[in-house]
């Protein structure tokens, strides 16, 4: 079959428009992904943020939570509480402010909660899910005195002593932190590059 100049022409305009829509098609599902991946990261940030907000919430007044569960009413209870166990309190205090202080300069580990880390939140996840199982069998503070333990040190009542589950925390909290820094030198680079596309994929990171 023998083609007109004019059939060519328009044959090829055609065709353009073609891969133009083809181009406009691929271009939606990229920028619907991209909005995809926006609003998972903005998600963790806000997560994130009230995360930390109740974490040290929770762990300045466990005395007063703890109290509380105990059946304490009045405000002398809820001070006497706390002058009780000032000592104790003021030192998982100074822990706490120690911890995240050093969590964030060091490994950004806040930071990296607000942006959905895996290795952040694995470490909150102890305290977190350790608290939760106490509380469900009426722990002290509805768990928790078992959560501000963990954390800081400190355990109303019981005084001042890390728990083995501490050490746990603080080993995978830091050595999470470590293993995010590492992930962006040398050989590792490459090595964490597949793992850290396919958590960003679901709008999380390393």
């Amino acid at each position: 079959m023998v083609f007109t100049k004019k059939q060519r022409a328009a044959a090829l305009r055609n065709l353009k428009k073609a891969r133009r829509a083809r181009g406009g098609r691929r271009k939606g599902r990229k920028k619907k992904a991209k909005r995809s991946r926006a609003l998972a990261t903005r998600a963790s940030h806000t997560i994130g943020a009230s995360y930390r907000a109740a974490s040290t919430g929770i762990i300045v007044a466990s005395p007063a939570i703890a109290a509380a569960h105990s059946g304490a009413r009045s405000p002398e209870a809820f001070v006497g509480a706390y002058r009780s166990d000032l000592k104790p309190f003021a030192l998982g205090l100074g822990v706490h402010v120690a911890d995240t202080v050093i969590g964030q300069r060091v490994f950004n580990h806040n930071s990296a909660l607000g942006r959905g880390s895996v290795t952040a939140w694995a470490a909150e996840a102890i305290p977190t899910i350790k608290a939760a199982q106490e509380g469900a069998q009426g722990g002290l503070g509805w768990g928790t005195a078992t959560y501000t333990h963990i954390k800081t040190g400190y355990s109303p009542r019981a005084g001042f002593a890390f728990r083995p589950e501490s050490m746990l925390y603080l080993g995978v909290k830091y050595g999470g932190g470590l293993a995010r820094k590492l992930s962006t030198t040398g050989l590792l680079r490459s090595v964490a590059k597949p793992v850290k596309k396919m958590l960003g994929s679901m709008g999380a990171s390393l």
